[in-house]
């Protein structure tokens, strides 16, 4: 597993990580409780008809709270609302 993006939620004190799994299928967007430093959740990336959905870039949006995750070969964003 890479990470490949970043992003950080002051709200609730969680990093969002895009993480790209070599030759394989699916790729996840890991959640991270940064006061205990422990992966709380991974979100499965899904495929769709037009390819793998390889994740290219997260963005944070504190307006919102939601991270917009960009992939490549599916051509799609995705919008992540986490609890």
């Amino acid at each position: 597993m890479q990470p490949i993006g970043i992003v950080f939620d002051p709200s609730n004190l969680y990093v969002y990580v895009a993480n790209v799994e070599v030759n394989a299928d699916p790729h996840t967007v890991s959640v991270i409780d940064s006061s205990t430093n422990q992966v709380i959740d991974d979100i499965v990336i899904p495929s769709s008809a037009v390819g793998i959905a390889i994740p290219i870039g997260l963005s944070f949006n504190p307006i919102n709270g939601y991270v917009y995750l960009t992939t490549s070969s599916a051509q799609r964003v995705y919008a992540i609302a986490y609890p």
